[in-house]
């Protein structure tokens, strides 16, 4: 909920301080493509160092909605959110992120953000535009275009909590116009019986001697659902009723709480 004003402790938000020439940002906006919402604006920075360069930006998921290990028996659980590149100058934005579902007991230390290999869920998109998806200790593409710009992909994570797997969907553009089955059991980056409780966004800037991102990455709409649920849980599609919103971007023009920015 965007109403308070301020930036809540649930969402963290870690850039590494004095190596920049362009600090990353992570900012709330109008939803450059809709009808009059909010999104959630990620900006990788400029790096001003030949150290490769991160930010790092998470979501405290509320209890109730945290992916727990069923103990028994499968108990998939849906993980939804939209994702937008933009048009830059004419020309498709360039992105590296990640993107997905990790336990936050596997931070190295207290204080610090959550690495890459604390991801379990994880997709992601490189600057040439197209998705893939880590299965186990790989990546995978997931299709052989771009995604295009100023355009709006849905993505449906089915987690199964219980055999450390999901599987993912697509929607939008022309490659992905009716809802795609893009990948079926992946297996964890991180395989956890812990609960699942943050959402995590890496970008990567790259160095001076080469730039990685270098462009917003816009993201909206974060829901999860028990079971599989392959719907769109923004009206009029069916069965709104199905999913728990995570966080409302919708109310203002800064950060609810749950985020941490470091």
């Amino acid at each position: 909920d965007f109403e308070s004003g301020t930036l809540s402790d649930s969402f963290t938000i870690y850039q590494e301080a004095g190596n920049f020439a362009t600090s990353p940002t992570t900012t709330v906006v109008a939803d450059p493509y809709g009808s009059g919402g909010k999104a959630l604006a990620i900006h990788p920075g400029v790096a001003s160092t030949t150290d490769s360069l991160n930010q790092t930006v998470e979501f405290a998921i509320p209890s109730a909605l945290q992916v727990v290990d069923p103990i028994t028996e499968s108990k998939p659980v849906t993980f939804y959110f939209k994702m937008a590149r933009p048009l830059v100058n004419g020309v498709p934005g360039e992105a590296d992120i990640t993107w997905g579902l990790a336990d936050s007991t596997a931070r190295s230390e207290a204080g610090s953000p959550l690495a890459y290999g604390a991801y379990s869920v994880l997709g992601r998109i490189e600057t040439n535009g197209i998705i893939d998806i880590r299965d186990g200790g790989s990546y995978l593409d997931l299709a052989v275009a771009p995604l295009e710009t100023e355009t709006w992909y849905e993505f449906w994570f089915v987690v199964d909590h219980f055999t450390n797997t999901f599987s993912q969907y697509v929607k939008g553009g022309t490659d992905f116009a009716t809802q795609t089955k893009v990948f079926e059991g992946a297996a964890y980056r991180n395989a956890t019986v812990n609960n699942l409780d943050t959402i995590l966004f890496i970008t990567s800037a790259g160095n001076t001697d080469g730039a990685k991102g270098k462009d917003d990455t816009y993201l909206a709409d974060f829901n999860m659902s028990d079971g599989v649920n392959l719907t769109s849980p923004s009206p009029p599609l069916p069965s709104p009723e199905d999913w728990s919103q995570i966080v409302d971007l919708n109310a203002g023009s800064t950060l609810p709480d749950g985020f941490t920015i470091y």
